[in-house]
C-alpha cells in the first residue's frame, strides 16, 4: 500500500513556502532577482555541484552509519540514497531542521532495525554535524569578537557552546539508568483512554528508551574507534563542500572571499538558521551570510547571497523533493 496521492505533492508546499520567505527578504531589501544572472554559468555549475555533494556524502555516510553500528550487512546503496535525501527535505523545510531523523528512522525499523536503535542511528549524524557547526561558528564567533564586532560575535559564540554543551549532556543522559519513558505520559493515558492502553504505552515506550540507552552505550565509544574516523572524515569533507559552494558563487560573481572566509561565513548563516523561527531558515540564512561578510570581511554583496542560496538551498530543495516524492510511492506504508 503506498502514500496517499496527495502525501505525495506536500513536499511542493514546502518549497512554494521557502521561495515566498525568500522573496519578502529580497523586496524588504530591494533586491532584483535578475543579478542573480549574472553570474558566471561554470561557476553556477560548480556551486551546484559542490550542494550535489553534500547530499550525496550525507547519503553515503548514513549507509556507513547503519553498516558499522548494526547487524545489516549490506543496504542497497540507490535506496539508501533516496531516503537520505528524501528525508533530508524534512529537515530543510521544517524549523530548526528537524523532522528528517524521524523518516529514517521509520525506514530503517522497515529493514528490521529496533524501534530505539533505528531512532539512534539517524541521531549520531547530527551528533557529528552539530560537531562540526559547533567548532566552525566559535570560530566564526570568536573571529567577530575580534574584530570588534560584539554582538554578532557574542550570539555565535552563545549559540555554539550551548548547542555544544546540550548535546555533550543529551549523549551522558542518553546512557543513564535515569533516561526513562515520562511517566506523566503514561498517568495521562491512563486517565484518557484507559488502563488497557496506558499499559501497552509504558511496555511500548519502556522497550523504546531501553533500546535507545543500549543503543548509546554500544555505539560512540572506544570500541568503534574506525567507525568514529570514518563518521568523522564524510563529516569532514560535508563541512568542505558546504562552504565550497559560497566560494564558487563568490568567484562566480568577481567577488573576492577565500576559502576560509566562506566556510565561516555559511556557518555563521547555519547556526542562526538553527533558530526555529522560519522554513529551513529561510531569511536568516540570507541575512546570516550577508551580515556576517560584511561586517567581518567587508564583503557586501546581496547577488552573492541569493545566488548561494539558490545553489545551496533551492537546487538541493528541489533535489530532495523529488527523492521524497520517490520514497513516499515506493518506500511509505
Amino acid at each position: 500500500m503506498s502514500a496517499p496521492r496527495y502525501a505525495r505533492w506536500l513536499p511542493l508546499l514546502g518549497i512554494i513556502i521557502s521561495l515566498v520567505i525568500l522573496a519578502i527578504v529580497a523586496n524588504q531589501f530591494g533586491y532584483n532577482f535578475q543579478v542573480v544572472f549574472k553570474i558566471k554559468p561554470v561557476y553556477l555549475i560548480l556551486a551546484m555541484c559542490t550542494s550535489a555533494g553534500v547530499l550525496l556524502l550525507q547519503g553515503l555516510r548514513f549507509r556507513y552509519v547503519v553498516h558499522a553500528f548494526t547487524d545489516i550487512e549490506k543496504l542497497p546503496l540507490l535506496e539508501s540514497l533516496i531516503i537520505r535525501m528524501g528525508s533530508q527535505f524534512v529537515a530543510m523545510t521544517t524549523p530548526a531542521y528537524v523532522g528528517g531523523e524521524f523518516a529514517r528512522a521509520a525506514w530503517l525499523t522497515k529493514k528490521g532495525v529496533s524501534g530505539g536503535t533505528a531512532l539512534w542511528l539517524p541521531y549520531i549524524e547530527i551528533i557529528f554535524d552539530v560537531f562540526a557547526t559547533g567548532i566552525v561558528a566559535v570560530i566564526g564567533g570568536l573571529l567577530a569578537l575580534e574584530e570588534g564586532q560584539l554582538f554578532l560575535g557574542g550570539i555565535l559564540t552563545l549559540m555554539s557552546a550551548v548547542m555544544l554543551g546540550l548535546m555533550i549532556l543529551a549523549i551522558s543522559y542518553s546512557r543513564s539508568s535515569r533516561f526513562r519513558f515520562p511517566s506523566f505520559l503514561v498517568k495521562l493515558t491512563h486517565r484518557v483512554a484507559g488502563e488497557h492502553h496506558a499499559s501497552w504505552l509504558q511496555s511500548w515506550g519502556t522497550k523504546l528508551f531501553n533500546e535507545l540507552r543500549a543503543a548509546s552505550s554500544n555505539t560512540l565509544n572506544s570500541g568503534h574507534k574506525m567507525a568514529i574516523f570514518w563518521t568523522s572524515l564524510y563529516t569532514l569533507f560535508i563541512t568542505l563542500l558546504t562552504g565550497g559552494t559560497l566560494v564558487f558563487t563568490a568567484q562566480g560573481l568577481g567577488i573576492t572571499l577565500n576559502f576560509y572566509e566562506a566556510t565561516l561565513a555559511v556557518f555563521a548563516s547555519i547556526m542562526l538558521g538553527n533558530l526555529p523561527v522560519t522554513f529551513g531558515g529561510s531569511g536568516l540564512a540570507e541575512l546570516g551570510v550577508y551580515y556576517y561578510s560584511s561586517i567581518v570581511f567587508g564583503v557586501s554583496s546581496w547577488p552573492m547571497v541569493f545566488a548561494w542560496r539558490v545553489s545551496s538551498y533551492i537546487m538541493p530543495l528541489v533535489v530532495t523533493w523529488a527523492a521524497a516524492t520517490i520514497s513516499l510511492h515506493r518506500y511509505a506504508r
